[in-house]
């Protein structure tokens, strides 16, 4: 199921390496918080490849992963959505700065994920109504580097979190994954009678655990065991 949502092409990505790390994470979270796999993915050599994050930087912004974060990924474009080719650009701008680079690691040469803050954007961004007007700011009061090599990477993390933080505070996002999971598990189309009564009842759920480590197995749980997943008129629909 992720595949279908975040998905990539090894051919793209160009390294078998990436590839599994990617398959890797796609199991970690396989039952697990969503908000978490996407800020984990957004971060990924493989995806920061294959959406050109890595050719993002303040003097050239790129706007493939910003946009993809949003209208695949995340909030999708159903009739609840109503994010604007401003907040594109500005998560576009969040995101800026962050590498892909290789290094030796015992017999193998790794791609890994490294931030240059040379090409980070530390101006204010801002974002639209969909999004409560919110602004998402450099923090220069962070002092401390912490776990990161830098207190500069750390800030832009911090930015990173906040976008993600950010668009999953919209009720739009739990009702994209759920017609999403419901169109892949289910049955390939969503009538007025699934929204209201299957959709909305997940999408509550999805926000309900919203910060839960092991929120997409309530949502399995739900509807797995609804009585429209039995329904007879979506059994034997998925070739």
């Amino acid at each position: 199921f992720y595949q279908t949502v975040l998905s990539t092409e090894s051919s793209v990505i160009g390294d078998p390496n990436l590839a599994y790390f990617l398959q890797n994470l796609f199991r970690e979270f396989a039952f697990g918080n969503y908000k978490a796999l996407i800020k984990k993915i957004t971060l990924d050599p493989g995806m920061l490849i294959y959406l050109n994050g890595y050719l993002n930087t303040k003097a050239a912004p790129d706007e493939n992963y910003g946009r993809e974060l949003q209208e695949l990924f995340t909030v999708g474009k159903g009739p609840g959505s109503g994010y604007t080719e401003d907040d594109v650009k500005a998560a576009a701008r969040v995101l800026t700065g962050w590498k892909v680079q290789r290094r030796v690691t015992g017999s193998n040469v790794l791609p890994y994920t490294y931030f240059s803050a040379a090409s980070h954007d530390t101006n204010p961004k801002e974002f639209s109504a969909f999004y409560g007007n919110r602004t998402i700011i450099y923090d220069t009061t962070i002092t401390d580097k912490g776990t990161f090599e830098s207190v500069e990477e750390r800030r832009a993390f911090m930015e990173m979190e906040q976008l993600i933080d950010m668009i999953f505070s919209t009720e739009e996002v739990s009702r994209f994954i759920c017609r999403r999971l419901w169109t892949f598990f289910a049955y390939y189309d969503i009538t007025p009678e699934i929204e209201q009564e299957v959709i909305e009842p997940l999408a509550e759920i999805f926000r309900q655990y919203n910060d839960d480590p092991d929120q997409l197995q309530y949502v399995l749980k739900a509807m797995f065991g609804s009585e429209y997943f039995f329904k007879q008129e979506h059994r034997g629909c998925m070739i």
